[in-house]
């Protein structure tokens, strides 16, 4: 079922359209007689495959540094800073 979502879900078949095609097939979810839309859902998402660009959440983007990387580059002035009522004081 897994290899089938995501053939269909390659070529640009909606979500909901695959759960009914694997029901026609014979298919189920665990607690149901149907598949679920959600069920090819989640087994898209599982393996990266976005219908649309706001379903990409990357965790890593290109050229960027996360924030440890980002916290090293940052200059602090030599004296303490009041933060969000946290002080901070630069070494």
């Amino acid at each position: 079922m897994e290899r089938l979502v995501l053939e269909r879900s390659a070529v640009g078949i909606l979500d909901e359209e695959i759960a009914q095609q694997l029901t026609d097939l014979g298919y189920r979810s665990p607690m149901g007689l149907v598949v679920l839309p959600s069920t090819a859902r989640g087994i898209r998402l599982k393996h990266g495959i976005f219908q649309t660009r706001s379903q990409s959440h990357p965790r890593r983007i290109e050229g960027a540094s996360p924030f440890k990387g980002a916290s090293r580059c940052m200059i602090v002035s030599a004296q303490t800073q009041n933060v969000g009522g946290n002080y901070l004081q630069a070494v």
